[in-house]
């Protein structure tokens, strides 16, 4: 079993949200994530704020916090130093799922980008607006040879999309968990691996990257070319992480800047990466 990467939701409420009733009556086996409860019921406190927002994704946009996520398998085992400081917060703070009805009333989509702008009352021309052409963009591309995608605007279009693309309903949703010191200021640490590194068994995975967007969307994909790993991490100020990496085993496409961190050729195999505590990790229950 491989349950320490599991987020455990509270029991539902008696009185649910229309997101909550969706989610418990479509996956009623499923432990719903603290990070879609806060996506569903976001903290007063919390607004979402455009230079919060850390890009992973496009390999496009790299920088020296994207590629610290990056490694290869010999390089992760029980006792192992990352060899540079991370973080592995949220990269999207205070945003939320909003009704599908809603979401669907302005489709996520290029031809929309003034419609969506001026919903959120977004300058054109802005860095925030630039920022949304970009995730409209990175949505609508296609995708390699047995790869599929699609960007979820709902919550509900989420569970809909994963459970068609995994064919059941028995599911279970995985993230980064910070275990100790939860709560604290942030930074980057530097992590020992602990033990045990464990493979995800799943053969088939679907993941979900939050996108930069004042409602919640995720760019969610699967392709039969990567594994995911259970991987424990210990920092030196004392946090205990379960982290969750995923290990791409098709890199043809992967901009060379990735092959010169690593200090390895073009097109080397397999390359891994850390998943920050707000992207999820859908497969069906073993």
């Amino acid at each position: 079993m491989y349950l320490f990467t599991d987020v455990k939701a509270d029991e539902a409420s008696n009185v649910l949200s229309p997101m909550d009733a969706y989610w418990y009556s479509n996956l009623p086996n499923t432990s719903m994530p603290e990070i879609i409860r806060n996506l569903i019921h976001p903290g007063q406190e919390e607004k979402f704020v455009w230079e919060k927002y850390l890009v992973v994704w496009s390999q496009e946009r790299l920088s020296t916090d994207v590629l610290s996520i990056f490694f290869q398998p010999k390089d992760i085992y029980p006792g192992a130093k990352i060899k540079k400081a991370i973080s592995l917060d949220r990269t999207v703070i205070g945003n939320a799922f909003i009704p599908r009805t809603e979401a669907e009333a302005i489709p996520f989509s290029s031809k929309n980008l003034s419609q969506i702008l001026n919903h959120y009352s977004i300058n054109p021309g802005s860095k925030e607006a630039k920022q949304i052409e970009e995730s409209l963009s990175d949505c609508e591309s296609p995708v390699s040879k047995g790869a599929k995608k699609f960007c979820a605007t709902s919550l509900e279009s989420m569970i809909d999309n994963v459970i068609s693309e995994l064919g059941t309903r028995n599911l279970r949703v995985m993230s980064t968990i910070q275990l100790v010191n939860r709560g604290a200021k942030r930074e980057k640490i530097f992590y020992k691996v602990a033990s045990p590194v464990k493979e995800l068994p799943q053969e088939k995975l679907v993941l979900c990257h939050p996108f930069p967007s004042p409602q919640a969307v995720f760019y969610c994909h699967t392709t039969p070319t990567f594994k995911g790993y259970a991987i424990p991490l210990e920092g030196d100020n004392g946090e205990k992480v379960n982290a969750l990496a995923i290990c791409h085993y098709d890199t043809k496409d992967f901009n060379h800047v990735f092959f010169e961190m690593l200090n390895v050729k073009p097109d080397t195999k397999p390359i891994c990466h850390f998943l920050m505590e707000d992207h999820l990790v859908w497969a069906p229950h073993s």
